[in-house]
Formats: structure tokens, C-alpha cells, sequence
């Protein structure tokens, strides 16, 4: 799995957190992901058109950000 990130967001901390807890860090790669309010970042549109952070990518390829319900 891949997981997009910043370091700003705390958010993802939660995220990480939680993977930990349920033994799925090791199966994360993490994808340092600059988002700006004024400039979209076109790699992360791609995959979540929200562009959020975080956005996990599963294995199977499909996205899940935080605030969007699937």
C-alpha cells in the first residue's frame, strides 16, 4: 500500500497511529505528497480527485482519503 503524506498533516499521524496499532505499518510506503491551497498537485488528482492528504493506495489500486466515504 501506499500512503500519500506531508508532514504538516495531522491527519496523518492518525493515520500512521492506527497502523501501527493493527500491525499494518510495514505494509505502508510511504509517498511524501506537497499540497498547496493555491496549486494543485496533479500526480495526487490522479488518484484521489480531492487531492487530500492522507490518501491511502491499496494494493488492489483503489484510493481512500480522509472525509470521503466509499
Amino acid at each position: 500500500m501506499k500512503l500519500h503524506w506531508s508532514p504538516r498533516s495531522p491527519f496523518v499521524r492518525k493515520v500512521m497511529v492506527f497502523a501501527h496499532e493493527v500491525g499494518l505499518a510495514g505494509r505502508i510506503e510511504t509517498v511524501r505528497t506537497l499540497v498547496a491551497m493555491t496549486q494543485a498537485n496533479r500526480d495526487l488528482m490522479r488518484v484521489n480527485p480531492l487531492g487530500k492528504i492522507p490518501t491511502l493506495i491499496t494494493d488492489d489500486g483503489r484510493a481512500g482519503c480522509r472525509g470521503t466515504r466509499r
